[in-house]
């Protein structure tokens, strides 16, 4: 019985971990497209074309990353820390 409670336990923190992975991954694609649309660019366009859309680049990204992060926050799981400074994650030292 203990090993059921335990995998019921862990499926809330399982699940919120890949919503969280998805959203990350949402936010690189686009991210990616971006990068590649605007790098396509011929050399001597380049400056020019970024300079005349800097606030729609800059609007995207931050369009892209609030959304992410509304993901983020909606999905939080106590326990659920995916950087290698476990520290900052549970607040212990």
């Amino acid at each position: 019985m203990p090993a059921r409670i335990h995998s019921d336990m862990s499926s809330p923190a399982r699940s919120a971990a890949n919503a969280r992975s998805a959203a990350v991954a949402d936010l690189f694609d686009a991210l990616e497209g971006l990068l590649i649309a605007y790098q396509a660019l011929p050399d001597e366009d380049r400056a020019q074309r970024w300079s005349g859309d800097a606030d729609r680049i800059t609007g995207e990204i931050a369009r892209h990353l609030g959304t992410a992060r509304s993901r983020l926050a909606s999905t939080f799981a106590p326990g659920v820390c995916a950087t290698a400074e476990v520290q900052e994650c549970t607040g212990s030292e």
